[in-house]
């Protein structure tokens, strides 16, 4: 999946706010593909209350992702406001889509949903940049619920080996983009080169 992640206009460092609503854009973008991968894997996640259950559990492991990321690069202050708006860009994208195709959503629902999530996920580890092992089987759990009972048997598999590191690596290379700190970004690349 392509992933914009750098600013169209270099206009100096941005609040951790901006930052925080174009990476949760992205999160979203990732939560999305991640829940259309695991249909193409034929599990059954038919649009209703178990899509979007599925959808926030993903979304909810991504705020987490995001606030290691912010803990590693920003200091507390920074990091508070760039989570807090985080979650909450993705709280209103995910109940603007609710509301669309189920006629109800809720932020609370969903906020509520990232604080006891991000209390399991706060016990968990996270080494050079990436989940562990602990982190990745809650989030298969988590998302198992959400699963018909033929479907929880593989779910592990899926998530823990494919849907979460690569959603975890993007949103993190993402997040460093656009913190302007990844050593590799084409943007950076292309200075360095004189063009």
């Amino acid at each position: 999946m392509r992933v914009r992640s750098h600013w169209f206009r270099e206009t100096g460092p941005k609040p951790p706010e901006a930052i925080a609503h174009a990476a949760a854009v992205t999160a979203w973008r990732l939560a999305r593909a991640a829940l259309g991968n695991m249909r193409a894997a034929d599990f059954e996640l038919a649009a209703g209350r178990r899509y979007f259950g599925f959808l926030a559990e993903f979304l909810a492991f991504l705020v987490a992702i995001a606030d290691r990321v912010a803990y590693e690069h920003l200091d507390e202050t920074a990091r508070l406001a760039f989570t807090q708006a985080f979650a909450e860009k993705l709280s209103e994208l995910h109940e603007e889509n609710e509301t669309e195709l189920l006629g109800s959503g809720s932020r609370s629902a969903f906020i509520e949903r990232c604080n006891t999530r991000g209390e399991t996920y706060a016990e968990c580890g996270w080494a050079e940049g990436r989940p562990s092992f602990p982190f990745l089987r809650c989030l298969a759990s988590f998302l198992g619920e959400h699963l018909p009972e033929r479907d929880q048997p593989w779910v592990h598999d899926q998530v823990m080996e494919i849907e979460g590191p690569q959603a975890a690596e993007t949103l993190r290379q993402a997040i460093l983009d656009l913190l302007g700190l990844a050593p590799t970004s084409r943007r950076g690349a292309a200075q360095a080169m004189g063009d």
